[in-house]
């Protein structure tokens, strides 16, 4: 295979930034195929979803960041939706609590 220089997760990432990818994506797999999410109401976000977590006398901050952070509005409400690419299987993240 030859080196061209081009990382696969910058070549999913613009895949994934564009509206149209992203709103079929969450339609399809989210919303069983039903178009509830409108490329055009799309907004892109700032991709560092960090946090600060207090409880008490506990505090932790939690620094992540995601591949694609989008915003979607209808009316007064609105969801904001991410993608993170990977290329191997993280079996941790398939567990829900």
């Amino acid at each position: 295979m030859r080196n061209t220089g081009i990382k696969p997760d910058v070549i999913f990432k613009n895949f994934w930034r564009d509206n149209g990818h992203f709103a079929s994506l969450f339609n399809t797999v989210v919303f069983g195929g039903k178009t509830v999410i409108q490329p055009e109401a799309l907004k892109e976000l700032d991709t560092d979803v960090s946090n600060l977590i207090k409880s008490g006398k506990y505090e932790e901050s939690l620094t992540r960041a995601r591949d694609v952070v989008k915003k979607a509005a209808h009316g007064t409400d609105f969801v904001i939706l991410g993608i993170e690419n990977q290329r191997k299987i993280h079996h941790g993240i398939l567990h829900r609590a």
